[in-house]
């Protein structure tokens, strides 16, 4: 839930100069080129911010799995959860979207699957509220880092 925050609010930043790239596309500038430029740059930060979280982890826990495989999923899941950052800050102003994407982390993370382990807990279609839940933890991003 740490990283997926950190993603978020990092990726809020990215484009919450609006004026600035309206006045770019404007003057006839390449949106892409804007959009591909930052994104190539919060890749790199995206980068240096798994890893500081994964060394440490990695040190204190001591799994038996190999580091790759935790960086390569935490790096997934800053991933996904920076796309709803970037995904929120173009749609909503800088406050708004600052509310709502800690809300949709703590949701992905409340309604993570942790019960809905993939074929043990399968909830049938005589219960609406719990399908209801089985299919909003199939959307989180959350549920498919536990299934790893």
């Amino acid at each position: 839930m740490g990283i997926g925050l950190c993603a978020c609010t990092s990726a809020l930043r990215l484009f919450s100069e609006k004026s600035v790239f309206t006045r770019e596309s404007r003057s006839g500038l390449s949106t892409e080129a804007h959009y591909l430029g930052r994104s190539i740059v919060h890749f790199g930060a995206s980068l240096a911010a798994v890893l500081c979280f994964t060394v440490p982890f990695y040190w204190l826990v001591a799994p038996h799995a190999p580091f790759g495989l935790y960086f390569a999923l935490y790096l997934l899941v800053y991933l996904c959860c920076a796309g709803v950052g970037l995904w929120l800050s173009v749609l909503l102003d800088s406050a708004l979207a600052g509310i709502m994407s800690i809300l949709l982390v703590l949701s992905f993370v409340l309604f993570g699957g942790s019960l809905f382990i993939a074929g043990v807990a399968m909830p049938s279609l005589q219960y609406p509220l719990e399908f209801g839940f089985f299919v909003l933890s199939n959307l989180s991003p959350m549920r498919w880092s536990y299934e790893l």
